[in-house]
């Protein structure tokens, strides 16, 4: 027997829950610090990286920036290197994982994420540690971020709480012979496994100087020698500011030197299910004008685990 319009209009419905309405979302602006930063590079520990008491679940933690106490400007690029900062932590039910952190290019490793997707702040400890080299003179710093953040009174009953991982790999970038048509180096595909079943929410890459963009790919299931993309991260460079540190080795110009790098963009919207088991591929590229030695290439995402491919539907 066929259904009624309306029943059939409700058995569809059903395949699709709606989530309850986005609740308000505040933001503060706290600090870890200060710093007494000598000239040269120094490392300092983060006991503890304050966020909102009365946050119950948070979107956004990043908006990097380095200020010098003393005058309370921004320290510019010549002036101080967020070489990183580096955040761990634990959260009620969870294994110690990557809360936030960021390096020059001033890309959040933390959670960039959209209701009903949070970090838990359930039980939540942050501590790590903060690198930077100071080029100018000794003065105090302190390095400063954003949070966006749901209150716990405010937190919807159906909120989803995401959990961070990553992949690393260090190349090595050779020169190529032929500079004037600007070529770039694509380091071999890095396999690397996701933690369980679940929704890949972000990602967004990390490189050092010369880096062009880390690309994660997945496979592709209808066909089974292909891959498909799922973020490119691109990278943008400073071309009136001159690299610090992580220059080139060797360049076809002359002088070993680059710009320095200023940002690379992340992946916020692309959500996709796999199920256990499953691979990603992070392919790095370099511009390869110059050979470069040490250079990093990886990939932070955040992850909600389910092994329900159906909840896909429901985001």
């Amino acid at each position: 027997m066929l259904l009624p319009r309306a029943a059939l209009l409700c058995c569809l419905l059903a395949c699709v829950v709606a989530f309850s309405p986005e609740p308000p979302i505040h933001k503060a602006t706290l600090e870890v610090g200060p710093y007494n930063l000598a000239k040269g590079q120094h490392s300092f520990s983060v006991p503890s990286a304050p966020y909102p008491p009365d946050a119950g679940g948070i979107l956004f933690w990043g908006g990097w920036v380095v200020r010098d106490v003393d005058s309370g400007e921004v320290v510019g690029e010549g002036g101080v290197f967020l070489h990183h900062i580096m955040l761990f932590g634990k959260n009620k039910g969870s294994n110690r994982m990557l809360i936030t952190g960021s390096s020059d290019e001033r890309a959040t490793f933390g959670p960039q994420l959209h209701h009903p997707y949070y970090l838990n702040t359930d039980e939540l400890t942050v501590a790590g540690s903060v690198l930077l080299v100071g080029y100018e003179k000794q003065r105090n710093v302190k390095v400063e971020y954003d949070i966006e953040y749901v209150k716990k009174h405010d937190m919807p009953n159906d909120a989803r709480f995401a959990i961070s991982f990553s992949h690393a790999i260090t190349i090595t970038v050779p020169m190529d012979d032929e500079p004037e048509s600007k070529p770039l180096y694509k380091h071999p595909l890095s396999r690397y496994r996701i933690p369980t079943a679940g929704i890949l929410l972000s990602m967004v890459g990390h490189l050092h100087v010369g880096g062009e963009a880390i690309r994660v790919y997945r496979d592709d299931t209808a066909h089974a020698d292909e891959k498909l993309l799922f973020c490119a991260s691109i990278a943008e460079h400073h071309y009136d500011v001159p690299c610090f540190i992580e220059c080139p080795t060797k360049c076809h110009s002359g002088a070993p030197t680059f710009p320095a790098l200023k940002s690379l963009t992340s992946c916020t919207d692309e959500y996709v299910w796999m199920p256990e088991g499953s691979f990603l591929y992070l392919e790095a590229s370099y511009h390869s004008e110059c050979s470069f030695t040490g250079c990093h290439a990886q990939a932070y995402h955040w992850f909600y685990p389910t092994s329900d491919p159906n909840d896909l539907m429901m985001a």
